[in-house]
């Protein structure tokens, strides 16, 4: 075995523990047990450690002057993986500081009681982040959605001052590397794309749709109160997020994920998937796939992998299970994406950097857009009575919302 070898095979060895030990407490800690936060991000500096490590860069910059070719290509994705990394001495306090923050902050959104209050009686009615969401969009009664509408207001300054020190401090950190903020930090370290290049997307996205807002003002002639923020998304789709409902039953979710899947040829590669799939008191709130056992190989065989991914669906709340569905064909098609990779080296097998947020998002938002889609709808979803998604109800859905 050449030096060479020994080098990939100890630090892929490495960065596959330190990832697994980090990402198990994760999922712990974000599915609402916060008792392993201090070991949860104790695990993340251990593995931002390992990521940042000078030493490990320049091993794998000497050994890549004098190995083979195949080697060589090896040894390149470790040293890129390692310079996108790096950290000067400066930046790791700022660095430990700011993921204490992070933790502080998620504890505190996902523990604290969340409702609103009731217009007729005046008391406060428990409700989570999600069914507050969902009843803005689909309640019939305005006094409901507006109560709801501010109760979100009132969520989004809770942890204000917090949010302004976190703010702070990332920034700190970014200037430290050179770079004008925390936003350009990551949007170079990660899509290696200027600010500059971005926002001209946006800007030619804007240039084309934005003569769409008259047309919005001129809809309220007819519909009294649209541009109110807690009528807008119920007048424009309440009515038909009730009239899907009955073709999303998510009881019939896993079935209809699994033949979709299985008919277009996915799977997982023989690797486990665990999946939280409930709305509950303490649990984060937004969906997500991560890979706590990511593919590697070992003795030059392949080993698979597992994924862990989530949503929150809010049991018997209407418009709740599409969304669920949603989640399955997006956070599956992720889940899909990475337990088939089929790289020797495992800094290439996860959604982090060298890995780019565009690159990552392509397999699951191809995978949820087919989900979308009309041909999906007349294939499979199906009400209780046996009768399939009508053509009709789409053709009028796109003609109301096509104001584009």
């Amino acid at each position: 075995m050449t030096k060479a070898d020994k080098f990939l095979n100890e630090v892929n060895s490495s960065y596959l523990k330190l990832h697994k030990k980090y990402e198990d407490l994760f999922w712990i800690s974000y599915m609402g047990d916060r008792s392993v936060d201090a070991k949860k991000d104790k695990a993340l500096s251990q593995l931002d450690t390992f990521r940042s490590d000078e030493n490990l860069l320049e091993q794998a910059r000497a050994l890549h002057k004098t190995a083979g070719d195949k080697l060589k290509l090896r040894l390149q994705y470790w040293i890129g993986f390692f310079e996108q990394h790096q950290l000067p001495d400066e930046a790791k306090p700022l660095r430990e500081k700011i993921i204490a923050l992070e933790t502080e902050i998620s504890k505190k959104r996902s523990t604290r009681t969340t409702g609103y209050i009731d217009s007729v009686s005046g008391e406060f009615v428990l409700a989570s982040e999600l069914k507050i969401q969902a009843l803005i969009r689909t309640s019939s009664d305005e006094k409901i959605r507006k109560a709801c509408f501010e109760a979100r207001e009132k969520l989004a300054l809770d942890l204000i001052e917090e949010y302004v020190v976190l703010v702070k401090l990332r920034n700190e950190f970014a200037w430290s590397l050179g770079f004008a903020d925390f936003y350009d930090y990551k949007l170079q370290k990660i899509d290696r794309m200027t600010k500059g290049e971005l926002f001209s997307l946006f800007e030619d996205v804007t240039e084309k749709t934005k003569s769409m807002f008259s047309e919005i003002r001129k809809m309220e002639q007819d519909i009294v109160g649209l541009r109110k923020p807690w009528n807008f998304s119920y007048y424009m789709t309440g009515d038909f997020t009730k009239e899907e409902d009955p073709y999303f039953q998510f009881d019939q979710s896993i079935s209809r994920w699994g033949r979709s899947f299985s008919a277009l040829g996915i799977d997982f590669k023989q690797g486990k998937l665990q999946l939280d799939l409930l709305d509950r008191e303490g649990k984060h709130n937004n969906g997500f796939c991560h890979w706590p056992d990511l593919v590697h190989f070992d003795g030059g065989k392949r080993q698979s992998g597992s994924s862990n991914f989530t949503c929150n669906v809010v049991v018997g709340q209407v418009g709740s299970g599409v969304l669920g569905y949603n989640t399955l064909f997006h956070e599956g098609g992720h889940a899909a994406h990475f337990l088939n990779c089929e790289q020797k080296d495992v800094c290439l097998n996860h959604e982090y950097a060298p890995m780019t947020a565009g690159w990552a998002e392509t397999q699951s938002m191809f995978i949820d857009t087919l989900f979308s889609s009309i041909e999906w709808k007349t294939r499979y979803a199906e009400d209780s009575n046996g009768k399939y998604y009508p053509f009709e109800l789409f053709e009028r859905k796109v003609k109301k919302l096509n104001i584009l």
